[in-house]
């Protein structure tokens, strides 16, 4: 094989590996796209998570709508629920860990699950 045939074939490797993503990024692409509006979207990203509950249902609109018809977001949010089953957390650490997890990918930022964890462990603590 040619060294310029098996650049391009390390290359075309290379560019594949980088694009893939997982099941929960493409999950995340569906709602972002179904939630549609950038301001909210905006607001979403930024907002501390204390406001949570003021996106609540938008979320939850876009995560139902998105569940209907696509298995990729069923599996992905199975996935992590299985996952955090483990970690005996509630239904509302749950989501609210699933919404800073959302907030990263729609500000591209590495997700930090610990503290992420600690953040939803402080709201659940403060309006219980």
């Amino acid at each position: 094989m040619s060294r310029k045939v098996l650049f391009i074939v390390i290359l075309f490797e290379l560019t594949n590996c980088a694009t893939k993503h997982s099941d929960m990024e493409i999950c995340f692409e569906n709602v972002q796209s179904r939630i549609k509006s950038d301001s909210i979207l905006q607001k979403m990203a930024y907002s501390p998570i204390d406001f949570y509950d003021d996106f609540d249902y938008t979320i939850s609109k876009a995560i139902k709508e998105e569940l209907e018809s696509n298995s990729i977001c069923s599996i992905a949010i199975n996935k992590f629920l299985s996952e955090n089953n483990n970690n005996n957390n509630s239904i509302t650490v749950n989501n609210l860990i699933l919404f800073q997890q959302f907030q990263a990918f729609l500000k591209h930022e590495r997700f930090n699950y610990s503290k992420a964890k600690d953040n939803a462990l402080k709201y659940e603590a403060k309006y219980k």
